[in-house]
């Protein structure tokens, strides 16, 4: 790979050869915004959970607001950072036990409704599952 090639991906798309945008456009996506993702993942889920459950509109509930800061305060001090597994393949278990039950819930409950509600994110998540 050219020196060009590997700093601006989209160099070997610019000459003609389109074969590898898609796989930058990838590559990229998987190694800059996998926190992002993942915090955008779990703030949709919560959603659709509390939405459901709590038959709340489009605010959280003050249950799930505060699970939902609790994922985002384990998603920030995660030691892997980008390079973090999924939370149910990690070997580092950083959430408090019932905090962890009450996030597999939401989790069981809004993972299957994903896929009609944010199908990318969804998409992401699995491929996500399966990486790390």
């Amino acid at each position: 790979m050219l020196e060009k090639e590997r700093n601006y991906p989209f160099y070997s798309w610019i000459r003609g050869n389109k074969t590898h945008l898609w796989t930058n456009i990838i590559r990229l996506s998987l190694r800059e915004k996998r926190l992002q993702r993942e915090r955008k993942t779990i703030e949709k889920m919560m959603h659709i959970f509390c939405k459901s459950k709590h038959n709340h509109g489009k605010q959280l509930c003050e249950k799930c607001q505060k699970q939902l800061d609790y994922a985002f305060q384990r998603i920030d001090h995660c030691p892997f950072k980008e390079k973090k597994p999924a939370c149910k393949k990690c070997n580092i278990h950083c959430y408090k036990p019932d905090m962890a039950h009450a996030t597999r819930e939401i989790m069981r409950f809004s993972g299957p409704r994903m896929l009609f509600y944010h199908p990318i994110l969804a998409t992401w998540h699995m491929v996500d599952l399966m990486r790390f």
